[in-house]
């Protein structure tokens, strides 16, 4: 379950969907990466952190679908780091799993631990001897969050960079994890600890991979507009970008019902780009821009 990377950076596997979490292990303090889907997940991790000679205080959610935060139960009382909407889309999860298993929400609520500091654009924190940055990576979900670990220049990546399955966007979308990989692809890179499949190792396997990934949303996007130009209804757009047209030989369509991923992907790039083509409205609602935390978080 636990494979250490380099000295005192640990990737983790959970259950769902080869799923990955991770944990940093610095001179000042300890600090978990998502927590899994099940209490157990993260009742592993926190007991882990406890051998190394670290308390459990303190916990990264890359964003907050379920297979992330719901494991987070023994973190209880920690400080949780995540981007500011992040409890919004907690919050939204909790609604979607009360109708999906009946569970009241105020015991999903008590059952996750939940984000105590937040940031905008990106943050900074010191363990000693090693220093991560959060920073903010939407496309998968509006909250998703990468963390570099610099000394080692390993990512955590969460689900906006995955290597077992297809890109999921769920409630995110395409142009803005487009926008996040070509980022990513800029930055130097040793190891990619994605949120779902296999790790990356060596700077040229992990660009090429991310330049893979934009390419499939890339070429989904023009397939796409092609049978909207062409007055296609989403199932016959989507029958027309084929698994096997963009994504055979990257990944196994016979896996992790890849099949039904790619058309989901498909699907929900259709509904962003016929929602571009529809007229806009001359009034929209205007956001403030809230100031992020100072630069620097140090662990006493």
């Amino acid at each position: 379950m636990f494979s250490e990377i380099t000295s005192g950076v640990f990737s983790v596997n959970h259950g769902t969907v080869d799923g990955k979490n991770g944990i940093i292990i610095g001179s000042r303090g300890a600090v978990a990466i998502d927590s899994g889907l099940h209490p157990e997940e993260g009742r592993m991790m926190a007991e882990f952190i406890g051998a190394h000679h670290h308390p459990p205080e303190y916990l990264i959610f890359t964003h907050g679908h379920s297979d992330h935060i719901f494991g987070s139960a023994a973190f209880q009382g920690a400080e949780v780091f995540s981007h500011l909407s992040t409890p919004t889309v907690i919050a939204k999860q909790i609604a979607t799993w009360t109708k999906r298993t009946g569970i009241a929400a105020a015991q999903l609520r008590s059952s996750v631990t939940h984000p105590t500091v937040t940031f905008v654009d990106n943050m900074r924190l010191n363990l000693g001897d090693k220093h991560l940055r959060l920073f903010w990576t939407p496309g998968h979900s509006c909250d998703s969050t990468c963390v570099y670990v610099e000394e080692d220049r390993i990512l955590f990546a969460g689900d906006t960079v995955v290597t077992g399955i297809v890109p999921a966007l769920w409630d995110g979308d395409s142009r803005e994890m487009e926008h996040s990989l070509r980022t990513l692809a800029l930055m130097d890179i040793d190891v990619l600890v994605p949120g779902h499949g296999p790790l990356l190792r060596g700077a040229a396997t992990v660009r090429e991979w991310l330049t893979w990934l934009v390419d499939y949303l890339v070429a989904i996007r023009e397939s796409v507009s092609m049978s909207l130009k062409d007055g296609y209804d989403p199932e016959s757009a989507v029958n027309a970008a084929s698994f096997q047209e963009f994504a055979a030989g990257r990944l196994p369509e016979n896996k992790h019902n890849m099949i039904r991923r790619h058309r989901d992907t498909v699907r929900n790039i259709f509904e962003e780009e016929l929602q571009r083509t529809q007229p806009q409205p001359i009034l929209s609602a205007t956001y403030a821009r809230v100031a992020p935390l100072g630069d620097h978080v140090r662990f006493s």
